[in-house]
């Protein structure tokens, strides 16, 4: 019998468990595990291109990969160097590209011999006698699976939003009371069918039945009436039905564009301000101004801010400038459509290095009025 002495070690042929003393990289995207019905896997997660990854388990036939649960939620590991291994004292242990233990198990000093991804999703970390000595199922982040409980110890807390696995501001569980009453129909009840139970970001709790296209339906949901949801249009808003339900201001918070403006004039940090009605006046003020460009597709205009005694100058060309640039340039996150639809939707500021232009003055203070993207 031949014996390898090896700090860890790791397979091309995962199925689903994970033996000790071996782990799973980040950089392979063949090292996952997957339920014996291949209903679940679990592996390293991550969203479009960005080089951030979570330890999860995820639905293997939904068309997005939905995820059930993660271990890292509040702090994602580097897409290269980070790996999962289950280590000699029983404990399973993620540590990000610098060494850094992100999570672990409380195993340690355990007879853990192997993690295992069973049926019902459920993480399980075994010992020789097959006895369960950790389980995902008493963590769960924002989902209950079919035969997972929720305990007085246990709660599901929503995300941010929609693919932000942060954790967000709501929450179900057991009250002080020790009481928790759901009882519900889903509008396709019977067996076969993968069904998730989770606390969406909205604050409604949701139960939703995967299809055979891979996308998932809501079979049931606590709140049918999306306008009773606690605080989902923000502070000072007003949900009404049109008929779809909308966000709007009361008439005494709509800003218009003379006190957006005075708004600015007043403010020393205030450099420009972008003003848009559709509906409900939209005022946002900047301090910093970056990449000035003219568009017909922006929804919005901006105001720029000048001293009286500004001289106009004609624009700057753009072909032979003798700009000075850094060797390393910022990402820059472009964001849809969809971010100018309701006033309030967080709004992410895209930073690009260039400049913009002025035109013209009036009185103390004048006001230039441009169409440019924020």
């Amino acid at each position: 019998m031949i014996f390898l002495f090896l700090s860890f070690q790791t397979s091309t042929s995962f199925q689903n468990f994970l033996k000790r003393r071996s782990y799973l990289s980040v950089e392979d995207s063949s090292h996952v595990l997957t339920s014996p019905d291949k209903t679940f896997t679990f592996g390293f997660y991550s969203v479009g291109d960005e080089n951030t990854y979570w330890f999860s388990v995820w639905f293997t036939n939904s068309s997005d990969k939905t995820v059930v649960w993660m271990a890292n939620r509040g702090r994602p590991v580097n897409g290269q160097g980070s790996k999962v291994s289950l280590h000699r004292n029983g404990a399973m242990v993620l540590t990000d590209v610098d060494g850094t233990v992100i999570w672990m198990t409380n195993t340690t000093s355990t007879r853990a011999d192997r993690a295992e991804l069973l049926d019902s999703g459920n993480l399980v970390l075994k010992d020789m006698e097959v006895k369960i000595l950790w389980q995902s199922f008493d963590f769960p982040t924002d989902t209950l699976l079919p035969s997972q409980y929720l305990t007085k110890n246990t709660k599901l807390i929503s995300r941010l939003g929609s693919g932000n696995f942060g954790s967000g501001y709501y929450t179900f569980h057991f009250d002080n009371d020790n009481v928790l009453r759901l009882y519900f129909s889903a509008i396709n009840m019977g067996f076969g069918i993968k069904r998730r139970l989770t606390m969406d970001y909205d604050a409604n709790l949701r139960l939703y039945s995967l299809i055979v296209t891979g996308s998932w339906m809501i079979s049931w949901e606590a709140l049918r009436e999306k306008c009773n949801v606690h605080g989902i249009c923000g502070r000072n808003g007003i949900c009404v039905y049109t008929p779809e339900p909308k966000c709007s201001c009361p008439p005494s918070e709509t800003t218009s564009t003379d006190s957006c403006m005075k708004f600015c004039s007043d403010d020393c940090q205030c450099e420009a301000f972008s003003y848009r009605l559709s509906g409900e006046g939209l005022c946002f003020t900047k301090s910093v101004l970056f990449s000035g460009k003219k568009t017909p597709n922006f929804p919005g205009s901006i105001y720029l801010k000048f001293p009286a005694n500004f001289e106009v100058s004609e624009p700057a060309s753009l072909v032979g400038t003798d700009l000075v640039c850094p060797p390393t340039f910022p990402k820059i996150m472009i964001g849809s459509s969809s971010m100018y639809e309701t006033a309030v939707k967080r709004v992410r500021w895209v930073y690009l290095y260039g400049f913009a232009i002025a035109i013209g003055a009036i009185e103390v203070i004048f006001i230039v009025r441009l169409v440019v993207p924020l």
